[in-house]
């Protein structure tokens, strides 16, 4: 009797078939996901998603052919989500460069104008497949298409590396460190419109410090083709500080 109850109760586990391996295609896309979302909650989690706009001071630099391009001038950064950007230039900020959707503006002690066109498209590029339309847009469309591309190596860092991958866009690798879960580096490649070559467009992230809740990067290393282009240090960071609407106007003159 005690075997046929065994045997009764046994019955539906063993019954019971294990769930069938995710198609290598998923279970690449899962694991990506799982790298991804990692991320967000090492940047910050909610406090990082919930980012309604910042201010940033610091410096930058050029830089040609790997070496620096006259010395670094300080600026002022102004975001505010999800397409409003405008940074002051040089100690008496007098160089301001709007952006407002898909509108630039270049404003000097002359005046007004709007930015240059291939200026303008540079940096709707950069913007368009940024850490941060990445993680708090991409992330959460359902067109978006991810591969998990295992580990490597980024400056000495073991990462894990991670594609993604929207309909009109480019596709964007993410390094991620396997120890902190923070974003170290993401580029893409484009074909240029007046060369017709391939240009792979990056940026690392360095130096994180945790400002209200939220790990940032006080240092920002912008790349083509492997090399430096720009460099920005970070002195301090405002997150959630009400910017208006109005430092983005702008009307050329």
């Amino acid at each position: 009797m005690t075997v046929l109850v065994l045997v009764l109760l046994l019955s539906p586990l063993l019954a019971q078939k294990p769930d069938p391996p995710l198609p290598a295609y998923e279970a690449s896309a899962k694991k990506a996901r799982e790298v991804l979302e990692r991320a967000v909650q090492a940047l910050g989690g909610r406090a990082y998603l919930g980012v309604r706009d910042l201010y940033q001071q610091g410096r930058t630099s050029r830089f040609y052919r790997g070496s620096p391009s006259g010395v670094g001038a300080p600026f002022h950064r102004y975001w505010k989500a999800p397409d409003k950007e405008r940074i002051e230039h040089f100690k008496q900020r007098d160089w301001i460069i709007i952006h407002s959707g898909d509108l630039g503006f270049d404003v000097t002690f002359r005046g007004t104008l709007k930015e240059d066109a291939a200026d303008l498209a540079e940096y709707l590029r950069r913007r368009n497949h940024s850490l941060d339309t990445l993680l708090r847009q991409w992330l959460s469309s359902p067109d978006l298409m991810l591969s998990y591309q295992g580990l490597a190596l980024s400056d000495r860092k073991q990462v894990e590396k991670v594609t993604l991958l929207r309909p009109g866009f480019h596709t964007v690798v993410v390094f991620v460190d396997t120890a902190s879960h923070l974003p170290l580096r993401t580029f893409y490649t484009f074909r240029d419109p007046q060369t017709r070559e391939l240009v792979e467009e990056g940026e690392a992230f360095d130096n994180y410090k945790l400002v209200q809740g939220i790990n940032t990067p006080h240092n920002i290393v912008r790349t083509r083709d492997g090399e430096m282009m720009r460099q920005h240090f970070v002195s301090s960071v405002e997150y959630n500080t009400g910017i208006p609407d109005a430092q983005f106007q702008a009307t050329v003159t």
